[in-house]
């Protein structure tokens, strides 16, 4: 059985694909915004390198358009930026 890491587990899409993989049997993990910073890839070497999964899904994503306006900078490097890592 494969283990999955979920980045982005606490937006619409995260929710809906752990509670899937879950309610299916998958060792799954789900990260959120609060538990992995995804434009930190120290902080993504590290949980991959924790979790140890075989499938990495990035669900992270900035989606408020006014607050990606604004924040221009900071929604690029989630939404172009980031990217999955793993350990050497």
């Amino acid at each position: 059985m494969s283990r999955w890491m979920i980045t982005g587990s606490g937006g619409m899409l995260g929710r809906d694909l752990l509670a899937m993989l879950a309610t299916n049997g998958a060792d799954v993990v789900g990260l959120t915004r609060r538990e992995l910073d995804i434009t930190d890839e120290p902080a993504v070497r590290a949980a991959v390198w924790d979790c140890r999964p075989d499938v990495v899904v990035n669900c992270a994503a900035w989606t408020a358009v006014d607050g990606a306006e604004s924040h221009e900078i900071e929604a690029f490097g989630v939404n172009a930026r980031a990217q999955p890592v793993y350990p050497r």
